[in-house]
């Protein structure tokens, strides 16, 4: 049945939006292929299945459903969900009533939000029955998340490998400033960290300086993060393969930045070992902007005197 030409204000889809969304995968992911993957869809409307009939799924707003047939999804917002001896996988009912019949049976989950349920004897849910979405969505989001900071792990491990190759004799020549000069490494991460973000912050109330503190906080210090990272990782990586190994692989420092930057990233989860993981990220970043500064003032140069040519020294004879 095709769905009314109603013109629905935004704000009164959004729960519906959000109703879709908790729904499980059984509401958008249904095969075509099942006898049990047609869609009912009702607007200011009731939605009915009949006792021999199969829907993959039915979503009700502003109406009820009843179901006496089969449905793996029942979405109902703002009215009621009827389940008159038929069979549910996934029952949602927001701002309404969910009612279980003799013999209605909810085989998978029953999300309640702002609503409640009635069971009546001879019907039962053999899955559970969550009240409110933050559960629900917590656990989701959580997944997410996992999924995310798995695939920024990968990423930034794939990112230091190309850049360590591309640069490996600037990204080397850092990391000996951790062993060789880390007193100006430490300075230098003092101001790129600490001393450069407070003047930052100070910039951003003016005109002019807003654009530049902005970009400090946007571009810059992630830069820098990612930069030290490398430099902290590939030294680590270093360190570790030298150990193992009994040398450094000279050239090709992709595999001890691998190592290196994935064992920072892990263990800087632990809560001790995170903060001695960030000073030594934040020592990396130091010696990129030392390298940096000492590139952007030039090589010293100290005026030395030189030999006179032999022509012009005096004769001693």
């Amino acid at each position: 049945m095709p769905v009314p030409d109603l013109e629905v204000p935004m704000r009164a889809t959004l729960p519906f939006i959000l109703c879709a969304l908790l729904t499980p995968g059984t509401l958008l992911g249904a095969q075509p292929a099942r006898p049990d993957s047609g869609f009912q869809f009702r607007l200011f409307g009731d939605a009915v299945v009949a006792r021999d009939a199969r829907e993959g799924a039915v979503v009700v707003l502003q109406g009820n459903a009843t179901i006496e047939g089969m449905v793996r999804a029942v979405v109902v917002l703002n009215g009621n969900a009827i389940i008159a001896g038929g069979r549910v996988e996934d029952l949602t009912v927001v701002h309404g009533t969910a009612q279980l019949g003799p013999g209605a049976v909810v085989s998978h989950e029953v999300h309640l939000i702002d609503a409640d349920i009635t069971i009546a004897e001879g019907a039962k849910v053999t899955g559970t029955i969550e009240r409110g979405a933050g559960r629900r969505m917590a656990r989701d989001l959580m997944g997410l998340a996992a999924l995310v900071g798995l695939g920024v792990l990968l990423a930034v491990v794939l990112g230091g490998i190309v850049a360590a190759e591309a640069a490996p004799h600037g990204v080397r020549a850092a990391g000996d400033l951790l062993r060789t000069d880390l007193g100006r490494v430490a300075i230098a991460a003092l101001v790129a960290w600490i001393v450069m973000p407070m003047i930052a912050v100070m910039l951003v109330p003016t005109l002019v300086g807003l654009p530049m503190g902005l970009g400090y906080f946007v571009f810059v210090l992630p830069t820098l993060w990612f930069v030290g990272l490398l430099v902290a990782g590939t030294w680590v990586g270093d360190q570790v393969l030298g150990r193992i190994r009994g040398r450094v692989e000279a050239t090709r420092p992709w595999l001890a930045a691998m190592i290196g930057i994935a064992t920072l990233l892990l263990l800087g989860r632990l809560p001790f070992v995170g903060a001695a993981i960030f000073i030594l990220v934040a020592l990396g970043g130091g010696t990129v902007a030392l390298t940096t500064w000492r590139n952007v003032r030039g090589p010293r140069t100290t005026a030395q005197s030189s030999p006179l040519p032999a022509a012009h020294l005096p004769s001693t004879a």
